[in-house]
């Protein structure tokens, strides 16, 4: 009787043991999950601090892209092109990342837009000479490193208006001859000159000269202004 009673309580004190041991083992998995939530945060918080930079200049890259589409917008071309080489600094940096891939295609077009806009800009500084104007223009290609491609095209744009100039004025004359536009729009630029009547030589020859004294004159102002720069 005396061993099942000590039986009975040895059992009594294994079956507290194993309570115990379970609420030490459950207390256990309890802090073991919240630790490994913790270690799970604590990863995700690594990687996105990792992030942070990337996504800094991503940001700075995405600020140069509309400073330099509003550099363009207002005519700034000298900046634009300084702030150029260092926009495609940052691009090419991360160049492994999609955004920037899709971000380095918009380079060429929006160069593209540059490049025409600064020709417009000189076109009509050939049309009529501003010096604000002229010095940008200059100011950007030199920049770029093409004022031999300046040069040119400067020449290149009053021989194109040399020829709109007069071949606008004829146009005018044979305008108030010919009242039929579809025969008129095909004649080319010989055939316009054919179609003046001689009552219409002297007003010819008054406007052609008037139009070609105002582009040199710009010419002339161009020339004089590059021998003092």
């Amino acid at each position: 009787m005396q061993l099942v009673t000590e039986l009975e309580q040895d059992l009594k004190v294994a079956s507290v043991i194993c309570m115990n041991g379970r609420r030490h083992i459950v207390s256990s998995m309890n802090e073991v999950s919240r630790d490994l939530v913790v270690n799970s945060y604590s990863k995700k918080k690594q990687v996105l601090l990792e992030m942070l930079p990337v996504l800094g200049e991503l940001r700075h890259a995405l600020d140069m892209q509309m400073e330099l589409e509003a550099l363009v917008e207002v005519g700034n071309f000298f900046r634009a092109f300084q702030v150029l080489p260092e926009y495609l600094q940052v691009l090419d940096s991360y160049s492994q990342l999609s955004a920037i891939q899709e971000m380095g295609r918009g380079v060429e077009a929006w160069l593209a837009r540059a490049l025409q806009k600064l020709d417009a800009l000189l076109l009509g500084v050939c049309q009529e000479f501003q010096e604000e104007r002229y010095i940008t223009a200059v100011d950007a290609y030199a920049l770029i490193g093409d004022v031999g491609g300046l040069a040119e095209k400067i020449q290149s744009f009053f021989m194109q208006e040399v020829l709109s100039e007069t071949h606008s004025v004829l146009k005018d004359i044979v305008h108030e001859e010919i009242a039929n536009n579809a025969q008129r729009n095909r004649f080319t630029y010989s055939d316009l000159c054919a179609q003046i009547p001689e009552s219409k030589f002297r007003q010819c020859l008054l406007k052609t000269l008037d139009a070609l004294f105002r582009l040199m004159c710009s010419y002339h102002a161009i020339m004089c202004f590059d021998q003092f720069i």
